[in-house]
């Protein structure tokens, strides 16, 4: 049985002991309960942990939506506060809350990582703030978000694949809302009026 607290921790400093090849920095809090008896297999355990001003490098995940969104600001965001809640049983982790949130990109979704495989499989929404919103130009991923009561724009998706080779289903989520608004305006044309 182990239990374990973190407060005020250079989290960049905890990865780089740890010979971590992830970016992020900032000030991480952490309570977590572990038990077991015969190593991963057998684990259970339970946690949260946040990380205040909390900046991501060199993540792959935002490499990728940055990639396919053409917006490179996204590479590498600041966030106020990074914030996961996770429950462990044998090799599966499974993070019901995961939050990045700052002034221009917020990332939050749930899901579940394999420790033997590194597999993923997550539901998650990216919001962009009007500024950053602007930076999505391609006409075509415009009306795959739907614009939020705060001014912020989001769109979900899938994260899958694997923590080294993530995968998303933004782009078929992009073309199913291309198309759907081609044909809004087809239709829109024929009556010509506004119909949709």
């Amino acid at each position: 049985v182990a239990n374990l607290e973190v407060k005020g921790a250079s989290a960049k400093t905890l990865l780089a002991e740890a010979k971590s090849a992830g970016g992020l920095s900032g000030t991480l809090a952490a309570k977590g309960a572990f038990e077991g008896s015969g190593g991963l297999p057998t684990m259970k355990g339970r946690g949260l942990g946040t990380i205040t001003n909390c900046r991501v490098e060199h993540g792959r995940t935002l490499a990728l939506l940055a990639a396919v969104l053409q917006v490179p600001d996204l590479a590498s965001p600041e966030f106020d506060e990074c914030r996961a809640e996770f429950t462990q049983s044998g090799y599966r982790l499974s993070t019901p809350v995961l939050r990045l949130v700052g002034k221009a990109v917020q990332l939050t979704g749930r899901g579940t990582v394999n420790l033997a495989t590194s597999g993923l499989d997550y539901q998650m929404t990216l919001a962009l703030a009007p500024g950053l919103f602007a930076k999505v130009t391609r006409p075509e991923l415009r009306p795959a978000f739907r614009r939020r009561g705060d001014g912020f724009s989001e769109i979900d998706f899938r994260l899958y694949g694997t923590t080294l080779d993530p995968q998303t289903d933004l782009v078929s989520r992009i073309g199913r809302a291309a198309a759907t608004e081609a044909a809004k305006e087809q239709l829109n044309r024929l009556f010509k009026r506004k119909v949709f």
